[in-house]
């Protein structure tokens, strides 16, 4: 399966562009990628630490399934 990369030197969170791009109406999966995040966040609102070198990505993946199983599938 192909997903689309989108790449970014710089955001602020690869998570909060993906949620933009729902908030936008965007349905297609997609990989975020970026260089540098400002504000990177892991689980639970976690902060995330973005040293150089590191892979920085989110997979926006539109899904099939109710809200109360989501926890599961990270």
């Amino acid at each position: 399966m192909h997903w689309p990369v989108v790449a970014y030197g710089e955001l602020d969170s690869t998570n909060m562009e993906a949620q933009r791009r729902i908030a936008n109406g965007q349905l297609e999966a997609t990989w975020i990628r970026a260089e540098r995040q400002t504000t990177g966040r892991g689980r639970s609102g976690r902060s995330w630490q973005s040293l150089d070198g590191n892979l920085l990505v989110s997979l926006l993946l539109p899904l099939d399934c109710p809200p109360s199983v989501l926890h599961h599938l990270s």
